[in-house]
């Protein structure tokens, strides 16, 4: 919520509410969660990931997570 002030609007201090958001409508519209991860900048680093997951944002977020991360991929500075 502190990235986006419209989200503290919304939902205040609730937290759980905004999260609920951010998996239904934020991974969608492209919002960052986390300020180590930009889905832009994810997608423009790994071209191999758009073969597999095309425009389907979701998938980069959960591809960071599971695997991404571990890796070590970037996922704040364009590195192309």
């Amino acid at each position: 919520m502190n990235m986006y002030p419209d989200m503290r609007v919304l939902y205040s201090n609730d937290e759980k509410a905004a999260f609920e958001h951010f998996l239904r409508r934020g991974m969608l519209e492209g919002r960052c969660a986390n300020p180590n991860f930009n889905v832009a900048v994810y997608i423009n680093n790994y071209p191999e990931l758009v073969a597999l997951y095309g425009n389907d944002l979701p998938k980069y977020y959960i591809h960071y997570i599971t695997t991404g991360y571990a890796e070590g991929r970037n996922a704040m500075t364009r590195i192309r």
